[in-house]
């Protein structure tokens, strides 16, 4: 799942170092795919171990939902979609572009049906001060805790989230993934064939994203 799907699925109100955490492992794989740690050090302090918790369940719920049927036969029908129009390039495993596009499709579902979810997200993460984040770092030896600052203030700034509800957006947020994981990106000659495609998986997503997220609980 991606970051909004998982405040979707797991949010608690009222705990906003919980519901940080329950993006937080999307957020350090976003600039370092190795800071995705699996135990977590122990600490007195109500505010870390909720976000620990919200890690924990972040996990978990991953490792749920990637094992739903659901998630595979919605990874087979995008996947399908690419090859009936032709978006095969050499080095782009059509599964992982999927799978990505899957997920983003899901951020997009919550944006047009629940408007709200997303102010909720950025204002629960405003929340986590900078001097918890270097804790967390500290204590599970994490190192670089001013990268992910730098990184981490630029996400609250530009609010990316909001853009997966444009395809342009979409199809350049696809491509940024796919060259961070060093497979290429699809040139910009193909974005009408990403709308039509991004349209044709929105419709078939629309009436079943809700049980998909009850299923993760």
């Amino acid at each position: 799942m991606n970051m909004l799907s998982h405040y979707y699925a797991g949010q608690r109100e009222g705990h906003p170092y919980y519901n940080f955490g329950l993006v937080f492992p999307d957020l350090l794989g976003s600039i370092n795919r190795t800071w995705k740690p699996l135990h977590f050090a122990d600490y007195s302090d109500p505010d870390y171990n909720d976000l620990v918790q919200g890690c924990q369940k972040h996990l978990q719920v991953d490792g749920i939902f990637h094992h739903l049927s659901s998630f595979h036969d919605n990874v087979v029908f995008i996947r399908k979609k690419f090859e009936e129009n032709e978006l095969i390039y050499p080095g782009i495993r059509l599964f992982f572009v999927a799978h990505i596009l899957y997920e983003l499709m899901l951020d997009r579902l919550i944006l047009i049906n629940e408007p709200d979810c997303a102010e909720s997200f950025y204002k629960d993460l405003e929340k986590a001060s900078t001097a918890d984040i270097e804790l967390f770092f500290r204590l599970n030896n994490i190192s670089n805790a001013e990268q992910f600052l730098g990184f981490f203030d630029r996400f609250m700034e530009h609010r990316y989230i909001y853009h997966y509800i444009d395809d342009e957006r979409m199809f350049f947020a696809l491509n940024r993934i796919l060259m961070r994981a060093k497979l290429g990106n699809y040139p910009e000659k193909d974005l009408d064939t990403f709308k039509k495609i991004s349209f044709e998986v929105q419709m078939h997503l629309s009436t079943q994203f809700l049980p998909i997220f009850e299923a993760v609980k």
